[in-house]
């Protein structure tokens, strides 16, 4: 997957977050928790990233991809999970200076995706 081909994917895929809450169940809000707490990990799993990946530190590095990579495909979020696709091959490849542009392209995507989710579950964003 290329990076041009991870921004024509939606930010947030309704089908799958509203699959997410249909399988938590108690009227959506075992998913609202789900997103809630994605949402308020945001800041701090993209710092624990950035870090790993500037000061070159291989295990940590793949662990912070690996979490973002999963919980985005878990609620949906097509665009981030993609981009820490493109981001975990770069760095299994060794190609830090492409890896630390990805970043840049992560921390954007993940700020957009974040204010989709507060715009389109406002009850989520606000107990952050």
């Amino acid at each position: 997957m290329s990076l041009d081909h991870a921004g024509s994917l939606p930010l947030v895929a309704e089908k799958v977050l509203h699959g997410l809450q249909r399988d938590l169940g108690d009227e959506g809000r075992p998913g609202l928790s789900f997103i809630e707490s994605f949402m308020s990990m945001w800041p701090v799993r993209y710092k624990r990233l950035s870090e790993a990946v500037r000061a070159r530190h291989e295990v940590a590095s793949m662990d912070a991809v690996l979490s973002l990579r999963t919980s985005s495909k878990m609620l949906g979020a097509e665009r981030l999970a993609a981009l820490a696709d493109e981001l975990e091959g770069e760095l299994r490849r060794g190609n830090h200076a492409i890896a630390t542009d990805i970043l840049v392209d992560i921390r954007i995507c993940g700020e957009a995706t974040m204010e989709l989710l507060e715009t389109h579950y406002p009850a989520a964003g606000a107990r952050q």
